[in-house]
């Protein structure tokens, strides 16, 4: 009995990250997230976009959209997906900040 409490705890230890670490992850991750979807070459132009004149414009309906299709679709929440689920990968960023960096 002792050691299954000793491994819950260090499972929720593992996965457990604390508020500030997770808000500092998740903003950074934000960054990281627009320009992944941006460089891509198999997702450009989400948020950035050329209009009627040739001209690049921030379009944050793309990005708006992006961050809403976990809720929409469950494939997004299958790995093969994480990489454009930005809540995946906010918390592995914020856990790894979290875990390795102290922040």
């Amino acid at each position: 009995m002792i050691e299954d409490d000793s491994l819950k705890t260090q499972i929720s230890n593992l996965l457990l990250v604390e508020k500030k670490s997770l808000l500092a992850g998740s903003l950074v991750y934000l960054i990281i997230f627009m320009l992944y979807l941006e460089l891509n070459p198999k997702m450009t132009n989400v948020w950035l976009r050329k209009d009627s004149n040739n001209i690049y414009r921030f379009s944050l309906k793309g990005l708006f959209l992006m961050l809403k299709k976990p809720f929409e679709y469950l494939s997004f929440w299958k790995p093969s997906f994480w990489d454009l689920n930005y809540y995946v990968g906010a918390y592995i960023f914020s856990n790894v900040l979290d875990k390795f960096f102290f922040v």
